[in-house]
């Protein structure tokens, strides 16, 4: 998300997208294995949390 938040300049809604066949979910600048972004909770109160910090790591605020 970090990574993802750096290049972007906004969030990921959701895992989508499929894994290549070597099994690495490609995002800008990031190679985070299929697994691991899969199990990524996208609904709870640890993405809330975490979107919180990397806003504020890089100076933005929710408008």
């Amino acid at each position: 998300m970090l990574k993802f938040f750096e290049v972007e300049a906004r969030f990921p809604e959701d895992s989508g997208g499929d894994p290549d066949a070597g099994g690495v979910v490609r995002r800008p600048a990031v190679e985070v294995a299929a697994e691991e972004w899969a199990a990524y909770d996208w609904s709870g109160r640890a993405i809330k949390r975490h979107r919180i910090e990397i806003r504020g790591a890089f100076g933005f605020r929710e408008c």
